[in-house]
């Protein structure tokens, strides 16, 4: 198996308000549709289930990411078809309003495909972690 770890991001809610959010992941839709439509754009074609993300893409088609276990330390999403995948949204509190949030992926991925496709993972891993910095600092002033 094949991992593509994101860099850590700090985001400023604590760590109970995003495994809140992972309960029910229509809620993230409200805030997606509040970030700027530069940032909107680079998710593409993608809509939230209550337990469930899903990515269209072009050349992969749709990818959906089934939440499968939920805790304070860590989101666990799989996704099924060619090449199964998980991806590990790792919670580290640093206080009480403060989180480091961490994307692992890992997939069963043939060694010859791995230059075509690990860049994009790699960037995927990476645009999670901003992406929910991104979400709660939109939340963060809507309540202001």
């Amino acid at each position: 198996m094949t991992s593509y770890n994101g860099k850590p991001v700090t985001v400023n809610v604590p760590v109970q308000t995003i495994v809140d959010r992972f309960g029910d992941l229509t809620s993230l839709q409200n805030s997606i549709d509040k970030l700027p439509e530069e940032q909107r754009s680079r998710l593409g074609d993608t809509r939230f289930e209550k337990d469930a993300i899903v990515i269209k893409n072009p050349q992969a088609g749709e990818i959906r990411f089934q939440v499968t276990e939920r805790t304070y330390e860590m989101i666990k999403m799989v996704s099924g078809g060619i090449m199964p995948m998980e991806m590990l949204i790792s919670l580290q509190a640093i206080d009480e309003r403060h989180t480091t949030v961490t994307t692992t992926i890992n997939i069963e991925i043939p060694l010859m495909l791995r230059p075509l496709v690990g860049p994009y993972l790699q960037k995927a891993a990476d645009q999670f972690g901003t992406l929910m910095a991104n979400i709660t600092a939109q939340d963060t002033t809507d309540n202001d």
